[in-house]
């Protein structure tokens, strides 16, 4: 579709309809859909609005070649010119002028000459956000996309201004939890019986749930863990285990990872005896001989990258057993230490 072009017969007319508009369509866009090309539309400039305050200075008038809109969410811009005029800083305020017109008020605009193509930001106008040679327009297809498709523009533009306290620096202030995991690397007891070393490597998916703070200004995490086996999440959920609440003093969540944001949650986890314990792992189901009493703490260390959230965690959790006078070899008091890391996608 694009790079098969002979340029030097091409004018600024062929520019805009062999180029232009077809690259339009690709992006998501179509005339008289809620995803609009308004095409030459004439644009008056005041004396005010250009700075001139001579009464007798005339109106000034210019024409934006295509204006892309996503009702209602927003709008950019496209100036075209000929293959034999490079595009030049006069041609970038030229097209600046058109997206900051009041009528207009866009948020990108392109600049294509048949040979090259440059995006602009609008509060940006000294250097492209994005330049590329049309000949490789189909390989940039899905960059161009990722800002300037219907969707793309819906997703930046479709919630409303964050005048809150953010999270960290370029968060909002309050986050959802897309996504992530957990993976526990060690864990390590003196006390308890078998070998422990089978559930290093173990993970669990994280599915939720956000991150805001609290009415006393303290940032809570709230995270909803999922097994990597569905009879961990049934013990969990008999236990009353599953999301669990972290907190930081902290003001920001930090974005250094030279000093991380340290979290903390401790909750108390009692397991009845006679309580059900699902098949799982090649036994089958049994009932829970003893009773107990678990105190489980956690830090999690990690910094905000983007979107992510990264870092490290460590529990530790401290039983209490009664075995009711059953002779099993238990320990009245048993400790078993873990370690692990994380990577979660807030937004």
């Amino acid at each position: 579709m694009f790079g098969h072009f002979d340029l030097i017969s091409m004018n600024e007319t062929d520019v805009r309809e062999i180029i232009i508009r077809p690259l339009l369509h690709a992006l998501g866009f179509r005339q008289g859909t809620q995803a609009n090309i308004l095409t030459e539309r004439t644009l008056r400039y005041s004396k005010m609005f250009l700075g001139r305050k001579k009464a007798t200075d005339a109106e000034l008038q210019g024409r934006a070649d295509y204006i892309c809109e996503y009702t209602p969410y927003a709008r950019w811009t496209v100036e075209a010119k000929p293959p034999s005029q490079p595009l030049s800083i006069d041609d970038a305020q030229q097209a600046h002028s058109y997206s900051a017109h009041p009528d207009v008020g866009a948020f990108y605009y392109m600049l294509i000459n048949g040979r090259q193509g440059q995006v602009f930001q609008i509060s940006h106008p000294d250097k492209p956000l994005f330049e590329w040679a049309i000949a490789e327009t189909g390989d940039v297809l899905p960059i161009l996309k990722s800002f300037l498709s219907p969707t793309a523009l819906q997703k930046k533009f479709s919630s409303p201004i964050d005048l809150g306290k953010p999270i960290a620096e370029g968060l909002r202030s309050k986050l959802e939890i897309i996504g992530g995991d957990i993976v526990y690397d060690e864990h390590i007891s003196e006390d308890l019986p078998g070998d422990l070393s089978t559930m290093d490597g173990m993970r669990q998916t994280v599915s939720g749930i956000g991150v805001e703070r609290t009415g006393d200004g303290l940032i809570m995490a709230q995270v909803l863990l999922k097994s990597a086996h569905s009879t961990f999440d049934a013990i969990n959920q008999a236990v009353g285990l599953g999301t669990f609440v972290f907190k930081t003093s902290d003001e920001f969540v930090s974005t250094d990872v030279e000093v991380p944001t340290l979290f903390t949650n401790i909750v108390e986890v009692n397991a009845p005896q006679g309580m059900s314990i699902p098949a799982g792992f090649g036994r089958p189901a049994m009932v829970l001989p003893v009773s107990f009493k678990c105190i489980c703490y956690t830090e999690a260390v990690g910094f905000v990258h983007g979107e992510r959230f990264q870092g490290t965690f460590s529990v530790d959790y401290q039983y209490t057993i009664d075995t009711h006078g059953l002779p099993l070899p238990l320990p009245a008091k048993a400790r078993m230490r873990g370690l692990g890391h994380f990577d979660l996608l807030v937004r």
